[in-house]
């Protein structure tokens, strides 16, 4: 499980910094494709992770910067 929640903070910090990537004006339009697409992989990791684990592990990213 330690193994787990580790992957999982690791793909939670890459889907960050997709994030950052993605809605920055200065990213080159030739790499938001592939970026994007990135960004949905994770996304999707994440959601099939935390439904695994019963969800208990999801944490409200919006609510935790402030």
């Amino acid at each position: 499980m330690a193994e787990a929640n580790g992957y999982l903070a690791l793909l939670r910090r890459t889907l960050h910094r997709l994030e950052v990537a993605v809605f920055d004006e200065g990213t080159p339009p030739r790499d938001l494709a592939s970026l994007t697409r990135r960004l949905l992989e994770v996304s999707r990791e994440i959601e099939r992770l935390e439904s695994e684990n019963g969800g208990g592990q999801r944490v409200d990213r919006d609510r935790s910067r402030r």
